[in-house]
């Protein structure tokens, strides 16, 4: 399972994911995103610690969708290092599945414009095992290096509080 943590504060925050057992399994220093792969099951603990100041935040924790079998392929022209495609997302938490071929060694850089307002859609990258490469935002956009090379998986995601949105994403392989 792959969990992802978007915290969001005026200041810097520490957040660390520990598993039951103790051991941690990453960390950060907000603000910024946090994805984590976690391999064995049980409880996993985040600790949110600010340096020596009181902060006020807000935390969310998403478990990212897996890729829809039903990926709509996008494919460079002749001499182009990107294509764009456009969607839409009728309701919060609704997903859009894209796929692309990539070379070992290059990197991914994915964006996406969302019409009608910013820091609504999550967008994440993932290889052919369906392990997340690379995560983003429409605010951030994501970027991935390739280690393989084959197809390779980008989902854009709305938030579940979003209404009806349009986007175009944009994948560049430079």
């Amino acid at each position: 399972m792959t969990s992802t943590c978007w915290p969001w504060s005026p200041g810097n925050l520490e957040i660390t994911l520990i598993a039951a057992a103790g051991n941690r399994l990453n960390f950060v220093r907000a603000p910024t995103s946090l994805g984590t792969v976690i391999t064995t099951s049980g409880d996993v603990y985040v600790r949110v610690a600010t340096p020596g100041v009181a902060l006020s935040y807000s935390l969310t924790i998403t478990v990212p969708p897996l890729p829809g079998p039903n990926a709509t392929r996008i494919s460079f022209a002749p001499g182009a290092t990107s294509a764009s495609v456009t969607g839409d997302l009728p309701f919060g938490g609704d997903t859009d599945s894209f796929v692309l071929t990539g070379m070992a060694g290059q990197t991914l850089h994915v964006t996406a414009t969302v019409n009608e307002a910013t820091g609504w859609t999550r967008l994440y990258v993932y290889d052919a095992a369906s392990t997340i490469v690379g995560l983003g935002t429409d605010i951030t956009g994501a970027s991935a290096p390739l280690a393989q090379t084959g197809d390779y998986r980008i989902v854009i995601v709305s938030d579940p509080a979003a209404g009806p949105l349009s986007y175009t994403l944009t994948a560049s392989i430079p």
